[in-house]
């Protein structure tokens, strides 16, 4: 059964939603003049150049048609269940292991990858963290003292 194209209808209303919650966000870091910008000028901005792009997925998704969309279930579980564990452990483990769980359950995601992949995934992704915050930006982050 053909239907409107719903994918691109959500995500164009994300874009939307996304974009007005920065571009009211802004308002609150001072805006300015275009010759004096203030530190929401630029966030404002990209609010409004979202909505702008939001409204245009929208509006091709209505027109074109498209079989109605499947929810895959299980890869949703396994990103969301990552993002939890990244969320719960940053603070009370540090940032390294809080990567190790996310990639670890949203690699599960993934049916064709295999446990050597995953292990490999984990220590890229950290490593990688790692090089861009500690070494080349010098942010101090909490787990990494004693990994590496």
């Amino acid at each position: 059964m053909m239907k409107r194209n719903y994918k691109d209808v959500a995500g164009g209303g994300l874009f939307v939603a996304l974009g007005l919650y920065v571009f009211v966000s802004a308002f609150g870091f001072g805006i300015g003049t275009t010759s004096r910008m203030g530190a929401g000028y630029y966030p404002m901005v990209l609010g409004v150049v979202a909505i702008v792009l939001g409204a245009v997925i929208v509006a091709l998704g209505w027109q074109e048609t498209a079989e109605r969309p499947r929810v895959a279930v299980k890869p949703l579980l396994a990103v969301l269940a990552g993002l939890i564990a990244f969320y719960v452990l940053v603070d009370r483990a540090g940032m390294i292991p809080a990567i190790w769980g996310l990639t670890g359950l949203a690699s599960l995601a993934d049916n064709d990858i295999t446990w050597r992949g995953t292990i490999g995934l984990m220590l890229a992704v950290s490593l990688a963290a790692w090089l861009l915050f500690s070494v080349f930006l010098g942010l101090p982050i909490a787990g990494v003292e004693g990994l590496f």
